[in-house]
C-alpha cells in the first residue's frame, strides 16, 4: 500500500531472484544471459552481486542493445569489482529507451560482504519512508570491526540528473501487509 498525496495505491511487490552458474560452456553462459534479459526486460530494480568478468561473462554490457531494455525508468545495482568503470557508461549509453539510475563501485566489492550490502540496498530502497541515495549508500557500509575500520567500495549513483525526489512536493509513504524485513 503506497499514500501519495492522500491517495492510497495497493501495490504488488513481486521479487524474482536468479541464481546459476555463469562460467564455463556456450550454453552456460547464454543460460545467465537469458535470465538477465529477463530480468532487465521484466524487472524496475536489477540487481547484480558477483565477478564483473570484464570483457568476458554474460552480463558483457556489449551483448546488449537498447531493444533489450524497456521504455521506462529502471535501478540497476551492479555490486561487482569496479562496476563504475566497466558497467556504468556502457549500461547508461544502452538505456536510451527508459530512464536508468546506476549504482556501482569505484573499488572492489568484496564477497564476504556482498550479501549485507546487497540486502541492505534493498531493505533501504524500500523502507517505510523514502530515502535519498545518499541515505541508501550509507546504509550500505559495512564495518570490519575486527579491523577497526568500515570499508566503502566507493559507491557512486549515476544517471538520470533530472530524477530528483522531493518528499515536500511528493510525499510518499509505504505500508506493508505482507512479511516484513
Amino acid at each position: 500500500m503506497t499514500a501519495a498525496n492522500g491517495r492510497r495505491v495497493d501495490l504488488t511487490l513481486d521479487l524474482r531472484t536468479f541464481y546459476g552458474r555463469e562460467d564455463g560452456t556456450d550454453e552456460i553462459r547464454q543460460a545467465a544471459r537469458n535470465r538477465y534479459l529477463e530480468a532487465f526486460w521484466y524487472g524496475d530494480i536489477f540487481i547484480y552481486s558477483g565477478h564483473s568478468h570484464f570483457g568476458n561473462g554474460p552480463l558483457e554490457p556489449s551483448l546488449y542493445t537498447p531493444e533489450n531494455f524497456p521504455a521506462r525508468y529502471q535501478i540497476a545495482f551492479i555490486n561487482s569489482c569496479l562496476s563504475f568503470n566497466y558497467y556504468n557508461r556502457d549500461f547508461l549509453t544502452k538505456k536510451a529507451r527508459g530512464e536508468l539510475d546506476m549504482v556501482v563501485n569505484g573499488m572492489p566489492s568484496y564477497v564476504s560482504t556482498a550479501g549485507f550490502t546487497t540486502a541492505q540496498f534493498l531493505i533501504s530502497l524500500l523502507d517505510k519512508t523514502p530515502k535519498s541515495y545518499k541515505q541508501i549508500l550509507q546504509d550500505m557500509t559495512f564495518d570490519f570491526s575486527w579491523r577497526n575500520n568500515a570499508y566503502e567500495p566507493m559507491r557512486v549513483v549515476d544517471g538520470e540528473t533530472d530524477n530528483i525526489y522531493n518528499p515536500n512536493s511528493f510525499p510518499l509513504t509505504l505500508e506493508w501487509s505482507g512479511p516484513s524485513f
